[in-house]
């Protein structure tokens, strides 16, 4: 494709994505496997389980990103209160209305 220089571009199907979580209240040193035995015990099939790192030291934070298989089951991992013996938080998704321009067409400016 370089050779024609054609531009290109693929996407995901919604029903392929993976549906991402956040795991709050973890030690960075929990083994994301633990993590993963635990979340399929519970009814989830996990893709992949990241220990989120911070910008700026690079040092490891206290959160696990986690990829589920997207499943009818996803919206039950925001019940989950412990995990691997420790109370952790799953915070729901924000809610990303779009860009500035498109917000002020909603109020009409």
């Amino acid at each position: 494709m370089g050779r024609f220089n054609i531009s290109f571009h693929t996407y995901q199907l919604k029903q392929e994505k993976a549906y991402r979580i956040v795991v709050k209240g973890l030690h960075h040193t929990t083994s994301t496997e633990d993590i993963k035995a635990e979340l399929i015990l519970l009814g989830h099939q996990v893709r992949s389980i990241i220990n989120v790192k911070s910008r700026s030291t690079k040092e490891p934070l206290s959160m696990f990103f986690v990829d589920l298989d997207p499943n009818p089951n996803n919206k039950k991992i925001y019940e989950i209160k412990h995990l691997n013996n420790a109370i952790v938080k799953v915070p729901i998704k924000n809610v990303r209305y779009g860009t500035m321009s498109s917000l002020s067409t909603i109020w009409s400016h």
